[in-house]
């Protein structure tokens, strides 16, 4: 009788032994499952964050050119408006603003140097009978050639400049 109710005793458990490894299984088979999908969900979360990193990127990369290219035109903006602001537009020459601009920079450079320098003040004669009776189209075509015509008289050192009018400087 002993040896039959071990022999109970000894099934029953193997059998919940059975059960339980049944039990462990599907919850380990569950976990697996649960698992690769989420591996699968992560992944392609990857890609798509990728994908908008990218286009992102690209995006930027975009802005940046354009960027770069508004930064060039300014800057080119800014050179041609300091020209106009220092340039004679007629002559291109220096304007009165640039002449006294040097002008101070040479006096400074001077009385550092111990050096000297001179001012040479030309005035057309007669110009504003020449604008008066032959118009100003002349007068300005005078005033072009006046200013070529001093400025290949000039050394690389010297400045030529037309404060306005009729006058160089």
């Amino acid at each position: 009788y002993l040896r039959q109710t071990l022999w109970w005793i000894a099934g029953g458990v193997l059998a919940i032994l059975g059960l339980l490894y049944l039990a462990q299984f599907a919850v380990v088979r569950r976990a697996h499952d649960i698992l690769r999908r989420q591996e699968s969900q992560l992944q392609e979360a990857n890609r798509d964050l990728d994908a908008r990193v990218r286009q992102r990127t690209g995006e930027l990369e975009e802005a940046n050119r354009s960027l770069g290219g508004e930064i060039e035109e300014r800057r080119a903006a800014e050179a041609r408006l300091d020209h106009l602001a220092h340039h004679d537009p007629l002559t291109g020459l220096p304007n009165r603003l640039a002449f006294d601009e040097k002008l101070d920079a040479a006096i400074r450079r001077a009385e550092r140097d111990g050096g000297q320098l001179a001012v040479l003040f030309i005035d057309l004669d007669r110009f504003k009978a020449i604008n008066d009776s032959l118009g100003h189209a002349v007068g300005n075509e005078l005033l072009r050639l006046a200013a070529a015509r001093l400025a290949q008289q000039m050394q690389p050192a010297d400045v030529v400049a037309r404060p306005g009018g009729d006058e160089f400087v």
